[in-house]
């Protein structure tokens, strides 16, 4: 992440999370070619048992459903690995002031131990998706799902929700969350260390650490060791 969106986190003491339909892959949040055709031929086998089109759409077929919950899902995305990884510190920082936070799976889940509204966290999986169906009876399973590739990624996603309040006439149109919603989170718990990207000049590790400490917080701050010199 940028350092502003550090200081946001800091601050704020709360984690974006975004709505898919604003992450740019057309694909975020829809179902595989699997599901789909099968969501068809049950319409297909409805009518010819006597259920006009518009009933069976609707009993059968909750395509217009899943992509309108592509606003209505708040997603906060993080990359799971045992080390640093080279090719994500380059497609996601850009011009090398950037930096990296560290947590672990128990960190982030017990960050928001005091937070009321549910959150959802689990690893993505990587699929064929002209292949391979997934289950079609979770609103929230495509939000879990993605293309082969972007396995690169190894993301672990944490999701929140909330549905348009349709008794107040809300649509499906309508975004509960506008572009996404700030969760609060503890960030003593979350964060474990801080690393800088390993281009960043030392003046800007020494600016990310000033302002961990006009926060109050005491965990490490260092410069990625991806930049260390090789040992000829």
């Amino acid at each position: 992440m940028s350092l502003a969106r550090l200081i946001a986190l800091l601050q704020g003491r709360a984690l974006f999370f975004s709505c898919p339909d604003r992450f740019g892959d057309a694909f975020e949040g829809s179902a595989p070619h699997p599901n789909v055709i099968g969501r068809q031929e049950m319409v297909d086998l409805a009518i010819r048992d006597g259920m006009t089109p518009e009933q069976a759409r609707l009993v059968y077929d909750h395509s217009h459903i899943q992509q309108s919950a592509t606003s209505w899902v708040g997603v906060n995305c993080w990359h799971m690995n045992e080390h640093e990884s080279a090719a994500m510190w380059k497609l996601y920082v850009d011009g090398g002031e950037g930096i990296a936070i560290k947590s672990t799976f128990a960190r982030l889940r017990d960050a928001f131990l005091a937070v009321e509204r549910p959150i959802f966290i689990g690893a993505v999986t990587y699929i064929n998706y002209e292949t391979e169906p997934i289950a079609d009876n979770n609103l929230f399973a495509p939000f879990m799902f993605k293309r082969t590739s972007f396995a690169h990624e190894r993301e672990m996603r944490a999701l929140v929700w909330k549905f348009p309040d349709f008794h107040l006439g809300d649509d499906y149109a309508t975004r509960p969350m506008g572009d996404g919603v700030n969760v609060p989170a503890d960030v003593e718990t979350l964060i474990e260390s801080i690393r800088v990207a390993p281009s960043s000049p030392r003046w800007f590790v020494e600016v990310v650490e000033a302002v961990v400490r006009v926060f109050g917080l005491s965990f490490e701050v260092a410069q990625s060791s991806l930049d260390s010199t090789a040992l000829w």
